[in-house]
């Protein structure tokens, strides 16, 4: 470890105790966010895991497609028909992550979501799904696929079953208490965390609290650097400017993001002051690809996109040394359309990454001084 690493470890360290240090290594006073010390929110809580699992144990999922009785506790029921169509109901697991994906609906009066399958352009079935708990749905599919010159409307086709089956669920005595209504909470994500798609969202995510933004560029990133709060106040004024006000800002695992209801873009957003520098981004070559060393704001900066072209990041140097440690650090990614499952991932458009430049050059220029 270099001897500058070392005084910034010590200078992340000493943000615990609410020091920061200027770029000599004196201790300063920390910017205070002005707010008073907030406990984290209250989460909602989850259906009672015990009394769900008894009302399972006696469900006849077969029932809820209208056949005869099988047996209780019977977690999947399916009909085939002609053509190779068949209609099957289950009980299985749809954590966060997966709802994310998918389009919310409303089956019955009661919150569910919706997704099609597709093998590229070919559908292939299609999902709804009514949520019983935080991870718990019962789900109905459609499966059928047509290689006929006319596309058939899965979805369409699965609706009226899933809305009967979803009727003679609400009528068994006692579901009806775990069904949700439609703008319930579903996953126990807070605020806008509901739109991050990151492992441990749901369970970990905050929305990001009002921080003032340090005013000059060394303190920035320190205290960015053990805050992402203070990552989100800093791009929020240029992601307004660039993306218009749909973006919500939310903080995970150090990261500041921001996310949007339609989830089809997403961007993050932080500070670096360890032994990282500009110059490591984009690296290794198997990760990433396009990796180029650029200028912004006039400050050096390194560009580079994801394998699969989905997303776009920069690194810039605030004190123009893509090797000296310090990085200004945001990337972009665009989405697939929500409630569609396939296996290909869109590629970036050229305006999404122009965006990103102009996001970080009125960064830097308001608060990188």
């Amino acid at each position: 470890m270099t001897k500058r690493a070392g005084w910034l470890l010590a200078c992340c360290l000493g943000l615990l105790v609410h020091t920061a240090c200027s770029d000599e290594g004196t201790p300063v006073e920390a910017v205070q966010s002005g707010q008073p010390e907030r406990s984290a929110p209250e989460r909602p809580k989850d259906r009672n895991a015990a009394a769900l699992g008894a009302a399972l144990g006696a469900l006849d999922t077969c029932a809820l497609l209208g056949k005869g009785k099988s047996e209780p506790g019977r977690r999947a029921c399916s009909v085939t028909g002609g053509d190779n169509e068949t209609v099957e109901v289950k009980v299985g697991e749809w954590p966060p992550r997966k709802r994310w994906s998918a389009l919310p609906i409303e089956l019955a009066g009661k919150r569910a979501y919706q997704l099609r399958h597709q093998l590229s352009h070919l559908p292939m079935g299609c999902s709804m799904a009514a949520p019983l708990s935080f991870r718990i749905v019962v789900e109905f599919e459609y499966r059928h696929v047509s290689f006929g010159p006319e596309q058939e409307d899965h979805c369409a086709r699965l609706r009226g079953v899933a809305e009967d089956g979803m009727r003679r669920l609400i009528a068994i005595p006692g579901m009806d208490g775990f069904l949700f209504a439609p703008e319930e909470n579903d996953t126990g994500a807070l605020g806008a965390c509901v739109h991050l798609d990151e492992p441990g969202a749901a369970e970990e995510c905050e929305p990001a609290r009002p921080v003032r933004v340090p005013e000059k560029v060394d303190r920035l990133l320190a205290l960015g650097s053990a805050d992402p709060n203070v990552a989100c106040a800093a791009f929020a004024g240029a992601v307004r400017r660039l993306h218009g006000t749909s973006l919500k800002p939310v903080v995970h695992r150090g990261i500041c993001h921001f996310v949007q209801a339609g989830h089809r873009v997403q961007l993050d957003a932080g500070f670096g002051v360890l032994d990282s520098s500009p110059a490591e981004c984009g690296t290794p070559a198997e990760r990433f690809r396009d990796r180029a060393e650029t200028t912004l704001g006039g400050r050096p900066a390194v560009t580079f996109r994801t394998r699969a072209g989905s997303s776009y990041h920069l690194c810039v140097s605030p004190h123009g040394d893509l090797r000296r440690a310090g990085t200004v650090s945001f990337g972009v990614t665009v989405l697939g359309e929500r409630g569609v499952q396939t296996l290909s991932e869109p590629a970036l458009p050229e305006r999404e990454a122009d965006k990103a430049h102009a996001v970080v050059a009125h960064m830097l220029a308001e608060h990188a001084r």
